[in-house]
């Protein structure tokens, strides 16, 4: 999970991951065109996966929940004011999702290198006696190894 050094399960996925991938440009006008675009500048892009658990581990999630604290475990739903300033990145951790067996076997992994909960996702967690559905949104910071390497998002095999 982020921001913690072991290793964890999600557990099982409901219908799959949504990947969105969002690209920034900076429009480009003359005076010649109006006010028609005539070009864009990149401007880079943002990176998101959403997906549903269908089976969670209590404390597992209260990492998830709560990446603002080093003992989330222990204080759930806590905003440790020793974080508050902080940047994400040093909460972030890597996310690997793995396809289990099926019929398409394409891509079998993907692989984030740096993962968070998206900023301003409300997280919902229901507590009744039914399935316990919980939504995640997860944005992916890009990594580059060094500056003749483009960042990567993530990667998938």
């Amino acid at each position: 999970p982020p921001g913690s050094p072991v290793a964890a399960t999600l557990g099982q996925i409901e219908d799959g991951l949504n990947l969105e991938l969002t690209h920034f440009g900076e429009p480009i006008r003359g005076d010649n065109a109006g006010d028609s675009i005539q070009d864009h500048v990149v401007r880079g892009m943002d990176c998101f996966i959403d997906f549903v658990l269908l089976e969670y581990d209590l404390a597992l999630l209260q990492e998830i929940f709560t990446p603002w604290t080093d003992t989330p475990a222990t204080t759930p739903g806590q905003v440790d004011a020793g974080m508050v300033g902080q940047l994400i990145s040093a909460r972030a951790g890597a996310l690997v999702l793995t396809k289990v067996a099926g019929p398409n076997a394409s891509p079998a992994s993907l692989t984030a290198a740096k993962a968070h909960l998206a900023i301003g996702y409300p997280l919902r967690l229901l507590l009744a006696p039914r399935l316990r559905r919980v939504p995640i949104r997860m944005q992916f910071q890009p990594v580059q190894a060094s500056p003749s390497v483009p960042a990567v998002y993530f990667t998938v095999t």
